[in-house]
């Protein structure tokens, strides 16, 4: 019972010390200023999955990552990232392409 009351309290701390540095990590253009190239560069690879582009004046994407879909509309009006493939149709065809390789 002593273990048990002490690894809640453990977990009861981890989760405040998480809380805590939760609105640090949602800061992502602070957290994007502050990295060096390598870690933007991950960054970048990490939310544009498919490959990022400039095109025209404007960046271009295959799919956006499910976090940003709903800004989409707002990101091609401003001229700033043209997603070429919508986000439902991407999965959709990931889903129907799995589907269909694992049927040979």
């Amino acid at each position: 019972m002593a273990r048990k009351e002490e690894l809640e309290e453990n977990l009861e701390d981890y989760i405040e010390q998480e809380l805590l540095v939760l609105p640090y990590l949602l800061n992502l253009p602070h957290i994007f200023e502050e990295a060096t190239i390598t870690q933007q560069h991950a960054i970048l690879k990490e939310v544009f999955k498919q490959g990022l582009t400039f095109k025209e004046g404007t960046f271009r994407t295959p799919s956006l990552h499910p976090e940003f879909v709903h800004n989409r509309l707002k990101f091609k009006q401003l001229g700033l990232l043209i997603d070429e493939q919508p986000y439902d149709d991407f999965w959709r065809n990931l889903l129907l392409r799995r589907a269909r390789d694992s049927t040979f």
